[in-house]
């Protein structure tokens, strides 16, 4: 559920890039930020990816800002967002990792159940 080793370093440095690009290819877009709100939310959103926290949600919500803003783009900036939606949904799959918060909050537990006692 939450991979280690070289494979949980590979997830954390996707969330990292695709943290980055989100920053720097959908908060330029005008008509995604209507008011200081929009760029707070979409900053905050951008923070929570980085961290890993909620993976399948935000990332979902990702997809979602990244499609919007995908929409009146030509050229190379729409395959570049295009590809980050993919980068995106696949991470939204895949989940966090084990170098998150998912990790942390929701990792593997031991459940005992009542009548298995073994002294």
């Amino acid at each position: 559920m939450f991979p280690t080793g070289s494979v949980g370093f590979s997830l954390a440095v996707l969330r990292i890039g695709v943290g980055a690009l989100f920053l720097v290819d959908v908060l330029p877009l005008e008509r995604l930020l209507a008011s200081a709100w929009g760029t707070l939310a979409l900053s905050f959103l951008a923070l929570l990816i980085l961290c890993g926290a909620l993976t399948p949600y935000l990332y979902a919500a990702c997809c979602i800002v990244e499609v919007t803003g995908l929409v009146n783009l030509t050229g190379m900036a729409a395959v570049r967002l295009g590809a980050l939606i993919l980068v995106t949904a696949s991470l939204a799959i895949i989940g966090p990792g084990a170098y998150s918060l998912d990790a942390i909050l929701f990792g593997h537990r031991r459940v005992i159940l009542p009548g298995n006692d073994e002294e």
